[in-house]
């Protein structure tokens, strides 16, 4: 049986001793948010071992031809995955999605969906992953709604989050509601 799992956690090469611990010593303040797994390594430059979404395979898998059209509740993203092995597996395309332009802290790229598909040695499938707009869309607490801001959105597929083997742009273009802070200027977000 030709092993197929993928890791749900980063590995790095060395544990870190040189991170300060937020906190007094009576009270600790967790604040990193998003900034965890995967989405922090993709902050900071140190080397991982083992990447999130990382698997092992007796095959190898290609892909190609990525295409992202949008739907009325979303968008549908379609690659073609190929197994270019002498033995038959199943590969897990991952789904990334980055918003290039956020007037928020966003992380560099979130996974926003995945498929498991079986493919024997030679054969080529079709694999499609559809995205609903809420997972575009971010919480705007001066709004206190969940809102997907206009701007270039970055899809990109592969085989975990460190191994992306392509990508595609596309543009949100739509009217996008704005607050007013206590200053009275004109803020998105």
């Amino acid at each position: 049986m030709n092993p197929s799992g993928k890791l749900p956690e980063t590995f790095p090469y060395e544990t870190r001793t040189d991170i300060d611990y937020p906190g007094d010593g009576y009270k600790v303040c967790y604040d990193e948010k998003w900034r965890v797994g995967y989405r922090y390594y993709d902050h900071h430059p140190e080397k991982v071992w083992f990447p999130f979404g990382f698997g092992l395979s007796y095959t190898s898998f290609e892909y190609s031809d990525m295409r992202v059209s949008e739907t009325d509740d979303g968008f549908e993203v379609s690659v073609n995955v190929k197994n270019v092995g002498n033995a038959d597996g199943k590969e897990v395309v991952q789904l990334y999605v980055t918003d290039t332009k956020s007037t928020m802290s966003v992380p560099k790229k979130a996974l926003c969906g995945f498929e498991k598909v079986f493919i024997r040695a030679g054969e080529e499938k079709k694999v499609v992953i559809k995205v609903g707009k809420d997972r575009l869309a971010y919480y705007n607490t001066c709004l206190k709604k969940w809102l997907i801001e206009p701007g270039m959105f970055v899809f990109s597929v592969g085989a975990s989050a460190a191994d992306i083997r392509l990508r595609r742009e596309i543009l949100i273009d739509h009217e996008c509601e704005y607050t007013i802070n206590y200053n009275a200027e004109q803020i998105m977000g």
